[in-house]
């Protein structure tokens, strides 16, 4: 008897090539939509230009991990700001790994014998997918930037790392339709009521 082989299901978000593909293509209207909401809604920042530096995708590399959306966008404010995008899962490599990638993107803004680095530097900022939920924090969208031991964010900060905790928006739509059916029934209780006493 022969058995069948499921194919690989890849129509999900957090499948990389998707997740590239639903946001890259800068000639589609819905993808620039779909890029500029999430950036602006991670970030809450307003995107005046976004631009997507390496847009390319290659068919031969659908299982690879870790594919990497880089962008650049220009504020309303006329501020420069790096972006990398990419699907994850919480792990100390992740940590390790991001650390050293928002430190890459800020030394890759400055030449050695540069006299003054604040010419040249401009923000960066890393946002991370999850398919995993920080139980220590328990939110859909959590920031990190660096802060002193009274937990003064450091003066002048180039680099945050946002998580979007993706698993977290089934627990968001829940406690939506809870609320939702508990509004219902509040409202039916109040009909009822005012049924019974005119």
């Amino acid at each position: 008897m022969e058995t069948k082989i499921k194919p690989k299901r890849i129509t999900d978000f957090k499948n990389d090539l998707v997740f590239k593909y639903l946001l890259s293509n800068m000639k589609d209207e819905q993808c620039r939509r779909l890029l500029k909401l999430i950036i602006e809604d991670v970030m809450d920042i307003k995107c005046k230009k976004i631009n997507v530096l390496n847009s390319e995708l290659n068919p031969h590399h659908i299982s690879d991990k870790d594919m990497i959306l880089d962008i650049q966008v220009i504020t309303e404010d006329g501020e420069l700001v790096d972006i990398e995008m990419q699907n994850s899962i919480f792990s100390k490599e992740l940590y390790h790994r991001l650390q050293a990638y928002e430190a890459r993107m800020i030394d890759h803004q400055v030449n050695r014998g540069d006299e003054r680095y604040s010419d040249h530097l401009h923000k960066v900022n890393l946002i991370t997918f999850i398919n995993d939920i920080d139980k220590d924090n328990l939110v859909l969208i959590d920031s990190y930037v660096p802060r002193n031991e009274y937990g003064n964010v450091r003066k002048f900060n180039l680099a945050t790392s946002y998580f979007v905790q993706l698993p977290f928006i089934k627990v968001i739509e829940k406690k939506k339709k809870k609320t939702r059916k508990l509004f219902k029934i509040r409202n039916l209780n109040l009909h009822l009521i005012s049924w019974t006493y005119p």
